[in-house]
């Protein structure tokens, strides 16, 4: 390939080639089979260039990237395309988007709908199932505005601008124009190329415009949503009218729908993988949970064969049945947090529905300054504070920890009917007497206060992600707490506590 080709095409990697440039461009393709091929594989490389040095870059799967998305694959992979077939689709795409003419500026706000394609569907997964099974779209096939509704699986579309969007069932989403698309609910990932600069993923409530290169975006039924930025930087610009959020790689936000709140996070994702004992899910699945959340990532849920999953999604979550507890109880869960800020971690509340929370049997939260702080029921619906450093009479301290920040820490919280204990990594930290059973079916609560009366601004939202987060209908022994936690130090058998008169 000559030094001038050669030029043409960084030219128009990077979103900065003119008019005149992208003719001479299209017309060197246009003329040669061997041009095209040296254009697709400059572009790979320079990909995966960029994907080895980009500062702040979130490895998040081992496979190498492709030109045509960010994370794990050349067109073809999802649907198990031979190399061959591979290879013509490549071409195929390349002739549709960079021979055919360029792509008109950018707008976040889509315009009417016209009636040429827009994009192209590029892959999907041998499991993908679409809601309209009959006018499933075929590999290859050109696109025009409209709506892709994914039932289960993965299905890829590449946008005229190059702009190539990742969907992962259940998942509904529309098709605007040659750089934009509305995402009413589920998961998106997005790859974002610089002749794409601008490219706009519209929800109900704000809009994600990109400023490269790469993103996810995921909107649950609730209308809550969480985006985090891979690569490069986003704008969040809510529908409102109010501020915008500028994100660069590795940040991420957060909105509650009910709450109408944003939570700015500084890390996407954990640092570290979370590394749980060995047979792990063996040894919950032994202790007979009433429910069990395996949570592996942000954003997939997953079921434990012949165990009850809680629905839900997000950094705040409520389960939309009630967890039919017998009065004791545990808690237990690995916690990821963020940065020492007051926030929610787990709660239990009483009311007519999640919507309705009337009040919390146990709130758990942390405060500034690396302290656990429990509230639960007693005498009536007083709540009574449990903290290692404020000197409330009902406290027994055990020991001198704390919860951790940026890294994984195995939390539990037991009911026994007498009292009320909290273990760190499987060691009792703290406990207190509590003597209020469950007042009725009891609402499990994750990543906010999620009380009727709570104002928006005091709803305290977790910043942080919670992983493998189990329900028991019993207070489970010392012992097992420490096996799950992966402690291997013998226990401290739990001291009695007079109940406060």
């Amino acid at each position: 390939m000559s030094d001038r080709l050669v030029e043409l095409t960084l030219l128009y990697r990077d979103g900065v080639i003119d008019p005149a440039a992208l003719d001479e461009l299209q017309s060197s393709l246009r003329s040669d089979a061997t041009a095209r091929d040296r254009f697709v594989e400059l572009l790979y490389h320079g990909r995966l260039i960029h994907r080895l040095h980009a500062p702040g870059r979130v490895q998040t799967e081992s496979q190498p990237p492709s030109p045509m998305t960010r994370r794990r694959r050349v067109v073809g992979v999802y649907s198990g395309v031979a190399l061959a077939a591979a290879a013509l689709i490549a071409l195929a795409l390349t002739a549709w988007f960079v021979l055919s003419p360029a792509p008109q500026a950018p707008t976040p706000v889509p315009s009417p709908r016209s009636s040429h394609a827009i994009a192209m569907f590029s892959d999907c997964s041998a499991d993908a199932v679409f809601a309209d099974a009959a006018r499933a779209p075929q590999l290859g096939q050109s696109l025009e505005p409209g709506s892709i509704r994914l039932v289960a699986g993965k299905a890829q579309l590449m946008f005229r601008t190059g702009a190539v969007v990742d969907l992962i069932g259940p998942c509904d989403f529309e098709m605007t124009q040659a750089n934009a698309g509305v995402l009413h609910h589920g998961r998106l990932e997005a790859f974002v190329p610089g002749a794409a600069h601008g490219f706009t993923v519209r929800g109900p409530d704000f809009s994600v415009i990109d400023r490269g290169t790469a993103f996810t975006l995921r909107i649950d039924p609730d209308r809550n949503a969480y985006v985090q930025v891979t690569e490069g930087r986003v704008i969040i610009q809510p529908n409102d009218g109010s501020p915008a959020y500028d994100l660069a790689a590795s940040e991420s936000i957060s909105f509650a729908a009910e709450a109408r709140r944003y939570l700015r996070h500084n890390a996407a994702e954990p640092s570290q993988p979370l590394a749980l004992p060995t047979g792990y899910a063996a040894m919950i699945r032994d202790a007979s949970p009433t429910a069990y959340w395996p949570v592996p990532d942000t954003e997939t849920f997953e079921r434990v064969p012949d165990l009850p999953a809680l629905p839900g999604a997000g950094q705040s979550l409520r389960a939309r049945e009630p967890i039919a507890l017998s009065g004791s109880y545990t808690l237990e869960c690995w916690l990821w947090l963020n940065a020492p800020r007051r926030s929610t971690i787990l709660g239990l509340g009483v009311g007519s529905s999640a919507d309705d929370i009337i009040s919390h049997t146990l709130l758990l939260e942390t405060l500034a300054a690396d302290e656990l702080d429990m509230r639960f029921p007693a005498q009536g619906n007083v709540l009574r504070d449990l903290h290692r450093s404020r000197g409330v009479p009902d406290v027994n301290s055990l020991s001198d920890r704390t919860y951790a920040v940026r890294r994984w820490q195995h939390v539990a919280v037991t009911f026994d009917g007498a009292h009320v204990r909290v273990y760190l990594d499987g060691r009792l930290t703290a406990e207190s007497s509590a003597d209020h059973p469950l007042a009725g079916p009891a609402y499990l609560i994750i990543g906010s206060l999620a009380q009727h009366n709570i104002p928006p601004d005091r709803q305290r939202l977790l910043d942080g992600f919670v992983r493998q987060l189990a329900v028991y209908d019993r207070a489970l022994p010392a012992g097992v707490i420490a096996e799950h936690a992966g402690d291997t130090h013998t226990p401290t058998a739990p001291t009695k506590t007079e109940k406060t008169p």
